[in-house]
């Protein structure tokens, strides 16, 4: 998960940087609360992602195809 706070960058406005970014900066302003923070974040983010979408394609995949053994 620490190589993908780098390229997690979701910025609320163009131009301002995102979630890479805000962990980055603080890492360099020694914000250690900041950045773990930062990486609880994407940690989160992950694994709703995994639960809620991949979790369902392949679920799905499964009941169509019949690939289950």
């Amino acid at each position: 998960m620490a190589s993908l706070d780098g390229k997690s960058n979701f910025p609320e406005h163009p131009g301002q940087g995102g979630l890479g970014r805000f962990i980055f900066e603080n890492r360099n302003l020694l914000d250690i609360p900041a950045v773990f923070a930062g990486l609880l974040t994407v940690i989160v983010i992950g694994l709703v992602v995994e639960n809620l979408i991949f979790r369902t394609i392949e679920r799905n995949t499964v009941q169509k195809w019949g690939t289950q053994s």
